[in-house]
């Protein structure tokens, strides 16, 4: 099963073809996401935001690569955060969502039931596991869920509590940084391409310092260790 999914979609484009309302409204959810990445120990770390559409996308991230295949709970419950950070960002600026959180509910809704179903990491459901979408799609599975309907309502019940802990803590950290989300996004806005040392002379480091470490020799960055 592939939890995270960091491809690029291809070269930057030299010229942005975004309006300026909505330019905003992107600044302001990707930098909620680096907000997130910043202040929550477990969550991947940004190396660079961009404005500058590349192919459908309106903007990008790059995130500190690894090579990691086993991850905790709490490092799954703050990915699931880290996701949340655009659409927190863009509720709390604007006291409204738009269309830009698709893909990042898609993830948290993967990641969730994946946590229930399959990974054994609810007490409620408890030490079992069951086949994932796409597992059930190639077996030909589609709609035949091995459990009771009981059992689908507990799923489900378990699901949606651990999503909404998971916007509650976005929402959280995302009031608590309100200035320093602010100083990103006006940077953004003028700049269109926050770098690693951009970030960290704005905000400071981030909380993790080990995967600061690592973004630094990653980077052969001269931002000094806090």
């Amino acid at each position: 099963m592939i939890l995270f999914n960091y491809s690029k979609a291809g070269p930057e484009k030299k010229n942005s073809t975004i309006s300026v309302e909505d330019k905003k409204v992107i600044a302001y959810h990707e930098c909620g996401h680096v907000i997130m990445s910043w202040f929550h120990e477990h969550s991947d770390l940004i190396l660079k935001v961009s404005l500058l559409s590349r192919s459908k996308m309106n903007a990008f991230s790059q995130y500190l690569p690894t090579d990691r295949k086993l991850y905790s709970k709490e490092e799954l419950f703050d990915q699931m955060c880290l996701y949340f950070g655009g659409r927190v960002a863009e509720q709390i600026v604007f006291n409204n969502y738009t269309t830009n959180s698709e893909q990042d509910l898609k993830k948290i809704t993967r990641l969730a039931y994946a946590q229930v179903e399959s990974f054994g990491m609810n007490e409620k459901v408890g030490n079992i596991s069951f086949p994932t979408q796409q597992e059930e799609a190639q077996r030909g599975m589609i709609g035949k869920k091995p459990y009771s309907k009981k059992l689908r309502s507990i799923i489900d019940m378990e699901v949606n509590k651990l999503v909404s802990d998971a916007h509650k803590k976005a929402t959280n950290t995302i009031s608590k940084h309100k200035d320093k989300l602010d100083l990103l996004a006006n940077e953004l806005i003028n700049k269109e391409n926050l770098n690693y040392d951009d970030i960290v002379r704005l905000i400071g480091p981030p909380l993790n310092k080990t995967r600061y470490n690592l973004a630094k020799a990653n980077l052969n960055t001269t931002s000094p260790v806090i």
